[in-house]
């Protein structure tokens, strides 16, 4: 089935997600259905990227996300997968300068996500959710004092779901500001209530700013954690369900790579 994309709306995000189940159906024994053999879509510097990965199931995966990042940019532009010229800031976020798009890709665990947007910020984060021996050391780190205190107040039982929470939330927020590693995370202030919708409460020192943001949580299954989050959207910012795709149909009907080749099952 080929993946068509609708023409995006203002005030509008397109979620797509795609499940990297390697190694799986004997995938360690059949490394010509794993997707290492489609790095010619793949630019030079993603391909030095993918090489880095010791372990092959992180490199599978990582080549899956940058290929179903291509292809849904090449279905929303036009093009073709391996014509997508990336610029990167100066803190390593992807950007189109030339197109009318803002975008941002995640991946963790089994999963990737994609987010699409026209004319706002926008990042996307997805955890899968591990018990960290040293959970509570890193929350002392990422989160800010109120969050902390909130945090400290949950029962033991709630507090992995809840660091997760806070985690996505704010590196969602961060990826959007396009700042990396140089933004500090515990200036990022987000609800941790459960019951309640996510939501930022502060940027820095500013809580006016905090409410031109919106956040959206998504489940892709159980364990995991994911949240997108958007600048300068209002109310009437709109988020339809997970569009789960799968690079084969994604890459239906594409041209092929540079050297002839196709993407098939």
């Amino acid at each position: 089935m080929v993946v068509n994309v609708k023409p995006l709306m203002p005030d509008h995000a397109q979620l797509w997600a795609v499940h990297m189940p390697y190694p799986a159906n004997g995938a360690r024994s059949s490394p010509d259905r794993w997707p290492d053999r489609w790095t010619d879509y793949l630019a030079q510097d993603e391909v030095a990227r993918a090489q880095r990965y010791r372990c092959a199931e992180d490199r599978a995966r990582f080549i899956t996300a940058r290929l179903a990042l291509r292809g849904l940019l090449a279905r929303y532009l036009g093009a073709s997968p391996q014509s997508i010229d990336f610029s990167y800031n100066a803190f390593g976020k992807p950007l189109l300068p030339a197109a009318p798009l803002e975008f941002n890709l995640a991946h963790s665990g089994s999963y990737a996500v994609i987010a699409v947007t026209q004319s706002h910020h926008i990042g996307i984060d997805i955890e899968c959710h591990r018990d960290l021996p040293d959970r509570d050391d890193v929350a002392a780190q990422i989160f800010s004092a109120d969050e902390r205190r909130s945090y400290d107040q949950l029962p033991e039982s709630a507090r992995l779901s809840a660091f997760y929470r806070a985690w996505t939330c704010k590196e969602a927020v961060v990826k959007a500001l396009g700042r990396g590693l140089q933004f500090p995370v515990q200036s990022c202030v987000v609800a941790l209530e459960s019951d309640k919708p996510a939501r930022l409460i502060r940027l820095g020192e500013d809580s006016v700013a905090a409410q031109h943001w919106r956040l959206h949580e998504f489940s892709v299954a159980p364990g995991y954690s994911g949240c997108v989050a958007v600048a300068g959207a209002g109310d009437s910012f709109r988020w339809p369900g997970l569009n789960w795709i799968t690079l084969v149909d994604l890459f239906r009907g594409l041209p092929p790579s540079q050297d002839g080749a196709r993407l098939e099952a």
